[in-house]
């Protein structure tokens, strides 16, 4: 084949993956804009003393965010550390790697993070992402709180209903509403009080303590692929809908970027690599969001950054499905089409989820785990494929 033709595939295959690529960050500006009164603070250290007041919505970027003082509006912050000691009139919205919130919060909170201590006043919902979150017995949550992560403690008042899915939780407070999870693991401590229903999906029979108050019912539900209950949460997003959605996912990737497929699924054969590429980009990306947060100017990069990582994370289930279910064909079926990548996408979604509602402890753990390292390091070495001059994106 002439040298010209090569050339011409090899740009076609780039600007493939190019504006697949501008496609997802064109999808992340969506993103609701900061408000047009808005204070905006950046340094390596932010303060608000006691004695100050925020008028306006309170952007922050920063390594360390304490608030002493009082915002009268809403808190958007990005930092390492952050310490809500003060009075929010708003909502408090947070991605960071701490949260502690010891004041009061009128409106709702939301948080990411990899820890999160609730130990104030809070008139509104409550919703965290994160590994450990604690309420203690100081806290006061007003509303509902939904916790996914790790673990869950709430040794404080929760007046509305506790839902969520985490690996462990702990009830040893007043609950007054009702308690909705998905748990591998449930301890209901002595000073437990639960004024509603007690319901949760599970392979194992929690724990509940003799001294435990739960006026409702308990009832455990085993892990079903049609959903937890008639509610929207368990109808929409029940582990059979949820299935449903990646295969959708999947199959978009497949029909408009096949190229891309086959890269991803060739990327995969090189486990090696993908899961130091995997281990880096999970610790890595998170903190270069972080540090380009810090300064005003990186924001909208690292809002951008942040969206693209979660897509990322999101589509890893799809790519090691893929590879999974070009494991099981018959190799002479492999030719490359999309009828192929369509079948086996779909053959290993569908084992994958079948495999994660194992009721045997730490399995479903240790496939997120291998699937967000695994898929997101095949995702990383698409990175050297952009390079011009690249030829490792052609089929083999």
């Amino acid at each position: 084949m002439p040298a010209a033709v090569n050339e011409t595939q090899d740009r076609s295959r780039r600007l493939g993956l190019i504006a697949f690529g501008i496609i997802l960050i064109v999808a992340t500006l969506a993103l609701p804009l900061l408000a047009s009164a808005t204070t905006v603070l950046g340094d390596s250290t932010v303060t608000i003393p006691a004695t100050d007041t925020i008028d306006d919505d309170l952007v922050v970027t920063a390594d360390s965010f304490v608030l002493d003082g009082d915002a009268e509006l809403d808190v958007l912050a990005f930092a390492r550390d952050v310490e809500i000691n003060g009075n929010v009139g708003g909502s408090v919205n947070v991605a960071a790697s701490s949260v502690t919130i010891r004041g009061h919060v009128d409106g709702s909170v939301r948080i990411a993070a990899g820890t999160v201590t609730i130990d104030g006043t809070v008139n509104g919902d409550v919703v965290v992402v994160g590994g450990t979150t604690t309420v203690e017995p100081g806290g006061v949550l007003r509303g509902s709180l939904t916790v996914h992560g790790g673990t869950l403690t709430t040794r404080g008042t929760v007046s509305g209903d506790v839902t969520g899915t985490m690996e462990r939780l702990t009830i040893d407070g007043p609950i007054r509403g009702d308690v909705n999870v998905r748990v591998s693991d449930l301890n209901v401590e002595p000073g437990a009080a639960v004024t509603g229903n007690l319901t949760y999906v599970s392979g194992s029979d929690a724990d509940v303590s003799n001294d435990a108050t739960v006026s409702g019912t308990i009832e455990r539900e085993t892990i079903a692929p049609w959903g937890i209950d008639g509610s929207f949460h368990g109808r929409f997003f029940s582990p059979l809908v949820r299935t449903l959605w990646m295969l959708v996912a999947g199959a978009a990737v497949i029909a408009f970027a096949p190229r891309l497929a086959s890269a991803l699924d060739r990327n995969m054969r090189r486990p090696l690599a993908l899961f130091i590429a995997g281990a880096v980009a999970l610790i890595a990306i998170p903190a270069l969001a972080l540090a380009l947060a810090i300064s005003v100017v990186g924001l909208p990069a690292s809002l951008i950054l942040i969206a693209l990582y979660l897509i990322a994370l999101y589509l890893s289930q799809y790519v090691v499905g893929q590879r999974l279910g070009t494991l099981i064909l018959p190799n002479g079926w492999n030719d490359g089409s999309r009828g192929f990548l369509l079948l086996s996408m779909t053959i290993g979604v569908l084992l994958l989820s079948l495999l994660r509602y194992l009721p045997i402890p730490f399995v479903g753990s240790a496939i997120d785990l291998i699937i967000t390292v695994g898929g997101l390091g095949a995702m990383v070495l698409l990175l050297g494929q952009l390079r011009p001059g690249t030829t490792s994106l052609s089929p083999h």
